[in-house]
């Protein structure tokens, strides 16, 4: 018994050294890109929780700030950085360091013994500026890898880390993003199974999800945070696209059904597309604006369930119509370049940012024009397929913590499928990283696969 012990923590070892390589080669890619787009790169909602992070610390006093059109958690995130002198960049390095944490457990608790393909995704010139692009979907992809991680650690009795990266991964993963929550069923499932775990440790690892969702629904209103939600955007951009169907194949619509009362239906239709809610809700003269949408959000969300009711057929094909452009087959799929953007006025005495006309902006400009000619494999319609075929020739080769990353990053996906606003790269970034990773595992476990066949 002593000797087989003394084995087996020798091949832990020998496992352990095999896999410092593929940790320094991760650490290598996210350190540059931290170099290169220090203090990182913002859009333009990173640029709003920016503001209600400075009005939280007292430094701003924007209102709309502390409105509940965005999910607040990662807002209430940035407060502790807002009241430094180096928010940005403090907040960038964060982002990249817990990202790199997160690759690192996944390089421990995969069942490859060279995982070098970890880090290969983030050499893709879109997901290596998104290593500093600061979104709500990198911290979504470090928790998916925190909480697989977790697990994997209680199962090695490690669990004194566990105490504090769990319960903070679950308020990431279902506080940054709210259709997140379709994943709660799927943690609870692998927390019942955890191997090596009493009764007591799963009630509790259950627990904290539950108190996690209870953080993330109590603290914004301790700090400020009123007004009505975003609830009724996806429901709005639904309704519009059934409205814009109906009218290609002249169907009538009751007005009970369409924006009459609430905005102006018609010239919605016209500026309706179903890549992306922006064209008709930006801008001094949208079309169904904001604060429309939030004051009359139970009405459009009746409107919209009564013509799921009486036109499902409709509905069915509007949600074709959103489907196709998601998968990258409708004309203008757009939101696969970045590009830095100026903070606001308000925001430029208090945020560093990546700006125009910087090095970082230079150097993201080249990746997109590297990109451009290899666009293509960017597209749902390329790598979900060929995704597919990889788990069913591989999935019997997974390890069980292999096949939790993929089963929440599957499910995760599939929560844009049920209500989304766009087709936008970003919303799928957790999911195209873990799919490609596993993609390249199994290109470079072909050959020993081949040798093994044929000995």
């Amino acid at each position: 018994m002593a000797e087989n012990a003394i084995r087996k923590r020798m091949s832990e070892r020998l496992a352990s050294r095999e896999k410092l390589g593929p940790c320094l080669l991760l650490a290598a890619v996210l350190a540059l890109s931290f170099l290169v787009f220090e203090p990182g790169i913002s859009m333009s909602d990173t640029l709003a929780r920016w503001a209600g992070a400075y009005t939280i610390v007292g430094k701003l006093e924007i209102p709309w700030g502390l409105e509940l059109w965005l999910a607040p958690t990662m807002t209430w995130f940035m407060v502790p950085f807002a009241a430094t002198e180096f928010a940005g960049p403090y907040f960038h390095a964060a982002q990249v360091f817990c990202l790199l944490l997160g690759g690192i457990s996944w390089i421990y608790f995969t069942s490859s013994a060279r995982p070098w393909w970890v880090a290969v995704p983030f050499m893709i010139p879109l997901v290596f500026a998104y290593t500093s692009f600061i979104v709500p979907d990198v911290w979504t992809l470090t928790a998916i890898l925190g909480i697989v991680g977790s697990l994997y650690a209680l199962e090695r009795s490690a669990r004194v880390l566990v105490i504090f990266v769990f319960p903070l991964s679950c308020v990431i993963l279902f506080g940054f993003r709210q259709n997140s929550l379709v994943l709660l069923p799927f943690v609870w499932l692998f927390i019942a199974k955890l191997q090596n775990g009493s009764k007591a440790l799963k009630f509790a690892l259950a627990a904290t999800t539950l108190a996690a969702l209870g953080v993330i629904n109590w603290v914004p209103s301790t700090i400020g945070f009123q007004g009505a939600t975003s609830s009724a955007a996806a429901p709005a951009w639904e309704l519009l696209g059934a409205i814009s169907v109906a009218r290609e194949i002249g169907m009538e619509l009751d007005p009970a059904v369409t924006f009459d009362g609430i905005a102006d239906t018609t010239k919605a239709v016209e500026e309706h597309s179903f890549v992306t809610i922006d064209t008709v809700l930006w801008g001094e003269n949208a079309a169904i604006p904001t604060t429309a949408i939030m004051a009359h959000a139970d009405e459009i969300k009746s409107r919209w369930f009564r013509l799921i009711l009486r036109h499902p057929m409709l509905y069915l094909r509007t949600k074709v119509r959103i489907y196709k452009c998601m998968l990258g087959l409708c004309q203008g799929y757009l939101q696969t370049r970045i590009a830095c953007v100026k903070p606001w006025p308000v925001l430029q005495d208090n945020l560093d940012t990546c700006v125009p006309d910087s090095n970082a902006a230079n150097v993201l400009n080249k990746l997109n024009r590297i990109q451009g000619p290899a666009q293509a494999v960017l597209l749902p319609i390329f790598w979900l397929p060929l995704s597919i075929v990889v788990f069913f020739f591989a999935w019997r080769g997974y390890g069980p913590h292999d096949r939790m990353v993929i089963c929440l990053a599957t499910a995760y996906l599939g929560s844009f499928f049920l209500l989304n606003q766009a087709a936008s790269f970003r919303y799928l970034l957790p999911t195209y990283v873990v799919f490609t990773a596993y993609q390249i595992r199994f290109l470079l476990e072909l050959p020993s696969r081949f040798r093994t066949r044929h000995s």
